[in-house]
């Protein structure tokens, strides 16, 4: 009787079991870590994958994890990169960010002076862009001040509270530009600023995020106090947490962006 086959080969064409791999990775994104270590036929088949979305936040080791990797790498696979609140190494965020010329994905809620902010010459792909308050207030400086500055993204959100001050460069800066999200950060509201904003053609859809308790009554009293803003063009969410929606979206969710969402 023949033995029984022992081999370590697949039995599957490749191609076949690649494919299952990279199901199995988009699936359960936690399986990544364990199918890196099934052999170095798989790791290559899913590193990629794991190195994606980059989120920089309170844990040290993503810096020095991206820094293994070649400029090369970084600039194929990571399409979505983020730097949180509490990030520690912002300047190294940045300088892993500079290598990064495939983003499609960009979201900034911590920032440095030191650092620059990217445009479309080193991010050519960039279709969405999220900006804190001093990333934002950054971005505004550099336009006042410095070279005429574009950006090739379609979806642009940042604290309503810039408004007033990005206003001025949203439909020059940014051709491109379909949809924007403003979060409502307990400020006044000036209707000129947002009337100017979806009287242009381009823009298919203006969002006000509401992350606050009785969300939908601050909702109503705003539509109560600005009755302009009961248009066709204008829609609300109710957010938890900015950056848990971003998450979402990373992971394919993007619901917020359809028109006919209702809260």
């Amino acid at each position: 009787m023949a033995s029984p086959d022992t081999s370590t080969e697949p039995r599957l064409p490749p191609e076949i079991e690649q494919i299952i791999f990279l199901l199995l990775a988009s699936s359960d994104p936690a399986t990544i870590s364990t199918l890196l270590l099934v052999n170095s036929r798989v790791k290559d088949w899913i590193e990629p994958r794991r190195f994606r979305s980059l989120s920089f936040s309170s844990n040290k080791a993503v810096v020095l994890l991206a820094n293994a990797k070649s400029p090369v790498f970084l600039s194929q696979h990571v399409t979505y990169f983020s730097v949180h609140f509490d990030c520690p190494n912002v300047s190294g965020a940045f300088e892993i960010l500079s290598l990064c010329s495939g983003l499609t994905d960009l979201a900034l809620w911590h920032y440095d002076t030191k650092n620059s902010l990217p445009d479309s010459s080193t991010l050519p792909r960039l279709r969405h862009l999220i900006l804190a308050s001093r990333p934002a207030r950054q971005l505004c400086k550099s336009f006042q001040t410095g070279p005429e500055l574009t950006f090739p993204v379609t979806h642009f959100e940042f604290n309503l509270s810039e408004l007033s001050s990005l206003e001025p460069y949203i439909l020059t800066r940014f051709p491109n530009l379909t949809h924007l999200l403003l979060v409502w950060d307990f400020t006044a509201i000036d209707e000129k600023h947002i009337l100017k904003i979806i009287e242009a053609d381009s823009i298919q859809l203006l969002i006000i995020a509401i992350i606050a308790s009785h969300a939908k009554a601050h909702r109503d009293n705003m539509l109560e106090e600005h009755p302009t803003l009961v248009h066709p063009k204008v829609s609300f969410r109710f957010f938890d947490s900015w950056a848990k929606e971003w998450d979402l979206r990373v992971g394919g969710d993007q619901s917020v962006w359809t028109r006919d969402k209702i809260d």
